[in-house]
C-alpha cells in the first residue's frame, strides 16, 4: 500500500514539473509542491543531474568540501565539475549506500571519501 501511495505522489509531482526550452536554453521548473516535498525552500541551493532518460533533484547541502578531497576529485574526473557533482550526491555501495558529501563533516568521513577515491584511481570498482 505504501508502494502504491508513492507511485502516486510521484507521478504527481512529475506531472508539476516542466522543462522548457526558450532560445536554444532548457529551464526546469518545479512546482511549489515539489519543492515543499523535497524540502528546499527560498534560499535553499539545489542540484539537478540530468541522465538520458531521467533527471535527478537534490537539495544542496551547502557543505564546504575539503581542499585535499576537490583536489583528488578534480584529479579523479578530469575537472569535470558536473561528474563531480554528481559522484558526490550519488549513493555509494561501497559506502553502504551512504551519499559521499554527506560524510564530509567529520575527519573520519573524509578519510572513507579519500580512501574511495584512491580505490577508484587504482581500478578497485568493489
Amino acid at each position: 500500500m505504501e508502494r502504491a501511495k508513492d507511485t502516486e505522489m510521484n507521478e504527481r509531482l512529475i506531472k508539476t514539473t516542466q522543462i522548457k526550452k526558450i532560445e536554444n536554453k532548457l529551464y526546469l521548473e518545479l512546482s511549489d509542491e515539489l519543492l515543499e516535498y523535497l524540502d528546499i525552500k527560498n534560499k535553499d541551493g539545489f542540484i539537478v543531474i540530468f541522465n538520458l532518460n531521467s533527471a535527478t533533484i537534490l537539495k544542496a547541502t551547502g557543505k564546504d568540501i575539503p581542499i585535499h578531497i576537490e583536489s583528488a576529485l578534480l584529479k579523479l574526473f578530469n575537472h569535470n565539475a558536473n561528474a563531480i557533482i554528481k559522484w558526490l550526491y550519488t549513493p555509494k555501495s561501497p559506502l553502504e549506500g551512504a551519499i559521499p558529501v554527506e560524510l564530509l563533516d567529520s575527519p573520519d568521513g573524509c578519510k572513507i571519501v579519500l580512501d574511495l577515491i584512491k580505490r577508484i584511481e587504482q581500478g578497485d570498482f568493489s
